[in-house]
């Protein structure tokens, strides 16, 4: 497994800034943002971006997104960012509502445009991964599944990251609920987002809870990338911390 940095944790740094902080940590992969440092609507700099980022030996296996899986005009451009770059994974978000949330006739209409979305992602290669976050239909692993299940294709899979979303949960609710879907979801994980947080705003050390991680973590394959992702008081010091203990953690597994 290796580890990376997405770039979202730092949108007030520059491309060359990530890249030499992310080789200063001593990772292997950068997730670059869509929203700030890697927009859909320029491929040139899309392409300039991948190739700057593989020049100074860092993977871009993957393109972080805020599509919403509905629009299909929008993902083909996206679609075309992602190849410019050089990502083959493509990171969306189901929805913005929570599932319980969405009719019948929301949730066809979204399958619906993730499955053209999915024949265009084929067409370069690409797979198409679901953030595991609130606020979509992909938040719970009962959820997830169903999603999955209903668009029924070899190219659409999803990401998995620790749930901070239920406030009311101790902590030991959550580590069932995260042992529980990452079961539940196993085949279907591609990459993993890696924080220590309480809630959103209140961020710690990844030293604080490696012992759950390298658990947590066994569940990914050789293939899966560990991504780092916002840190404590947004310090970019804190990536080089999380970074040692997260090489650590992999390498525990």
């Amino acid at each position: 497994m290796k580890i990376g940095l997405c770039s979202v944790s730092f949108r007030k740094l520059k491309v060359d800034e990530i890249i030499k902080l992310a080789k200063k940590a001593k990772l292997d992969a950068i997730e670059w943002g869509a929203d700030v440092h890697c927009p859909y609507t320029n491929l040139k700099l899309c392409k300039e971006v991948g190739e700057k980022t593989r020049k100074n030996k860092l993977l871009t296996y993957s393109y972080g997104t805020y599509f919403r899986c509905k629009d299909v005009k929008e993902f083909k451009k996206i679609s075309s960012a992602a190849k410019a770059l050089g990502a083959s994974v493509i990171r969306v978000w189901a929805g913005e509502k929570w599932s319980n949330d969405f009719t019948k006739q929301e949730f066809t209409s979204m399958v619906k445009v993730l499955k053209e979305c999915a024949d265009i992602a084929k067409t370069n290669k690409q797979t198409i991964c679901f953030e595991y976050h609130h606020h979509t239909f992909n938040d719970y692993k009962e959820s997830s599944l169903t999603l999955l299940k209903a668009i029924n294709k070899a190219n659409v899979k999803t990401y998995w990251q620790t749930q901070y979303w239920d406030d009311k949960s101790s902590k030991i609710d959550n580590h069932i609920h995260n042992i529980e879907s990452l079961k539940a979801l196993k085949k279907y994980i591609v990459n993993f987002h890696v924080y220590n947080w309480i809630g959103y705003l209140d961020r710690y050390p990844l030293s604080g809870i490696k012992k759950e991680m390298i658990e947590y973590l066994s569940y990914g394959n050789k293939n899966s990338i560990a991504y780092l992702e916002f840190f404590r008081n947004d310090d970019p010091k804190e990536l080089i911390k999380d970074a040692k203990t997260l090489r650590e953690i992999v390498n525990r597994r």
